[in-house]
């Protein structure tokens, strides 16, 4: 049975449950900052939690209209809450559960973290659009769904090129991680005849906990870049052929 039919609440405001929202992110943050990169992260976090915002109320207006439907009527509304939960806690372009629902985990202590990076999403968006970033997501994506029907494991996509697979077996944690890496540097695939993906490239880190992850997958990727393995940030990636030049 869903979970939204044990609902008991329809006077409930969903104002009262997230607070004040949306903000204006300029009063926050202040407009010299729109250009850095860490202005750019707030507000990509930011506008990920906007649209949450917007689905969990869609959401809580559908179970507020199951309070009161008749039996007809009762279970269109609940399948409605269903589908604006879901896109609240579902990444949509890479079919994984997404920050909020990590967010939501409660023993996160129990679990080793593998923190895994996409390789030159920005200079895939920034040179071939973002509808083919979009496409190298869907690849983690697809790759880190079939983890977690292998092995028990939680899958998240963070945000962006940044992606976190959650596991309680630490012995096994390199050895999976290398596994995804090496099914995606198989992966090839050839973009709109505009260029050719000879392996979608990954870096990892792991720890026990999100901050410790994220620390070793940017050590890797400092690692990475010493051994030729990647490029900077903006510039062409080795795995990437070009097949005709773009505007």
């Amino acid at each position: 049975m869903s979970a939204f039919k044990t609902y008991k609440r329809p006077d409930l405001d969903i104002s009262s449950y997230f607070g004040t929202f949306p903000i204006n992110t300029n009063s926050v943050m202040g407009k010299t900052l729109n250009n850095s990169p860490e202005y750019q992260l707030l507000l990509s976090a930011y506008n990920e939690m906007t649209k949450a915002y917007f689905q969990m109320k869609k959401a809580f207006g559908e179970m507020k209209k199951a309070y009161f439907a008749t039996d007809q009527e009762r279970e269109k509304h609940f399948q409605s809450a269903e589908k604006y939960y879901k896109l609240a806690y579902v990444n949509d372009v890479s079919g994984l559960r997404n920050k909020n629902s990590y967010e939501e985990v409660t023993d996160k202590d129990n679990y080793c973290h593998i923190f895994i990076d996409l390789d030159n999403l920005k200079w895939t968006n920034d040179t071939l659009g973002s509808l083919v970033g979009d496409e190298l997501i869907q690849i983690v994506g697809t790759e880190l769904l079939k983890l977690a029907g292998e092995i028990p494991a939680l899958c998240f996509h963070i945000h962006g090129d940044e992606f976190l697979v959650l596991m309680k077996n630490r012995k096994d944690a390199k050895k999976i991680a290398d596994k995804v890496q090496t099914n995606l540097m198989k992966t090839t695939k050839q973009i709109a005849g505009l260029a050719q993906f000879n392996g979608v490239l990954i870096t990892y880190g792991i720890g026990e906990t999100y901050d410790a992850a994220d620390k070793d997958c940017k050590d890797q990727k400092e690692q990475r870049l010493r051994d030729g393995k990647r490029v900077r940030r903006g510039e062409k990636p080795i795995n990437v052929e070009m097949l005709k030049k773009t505007d």
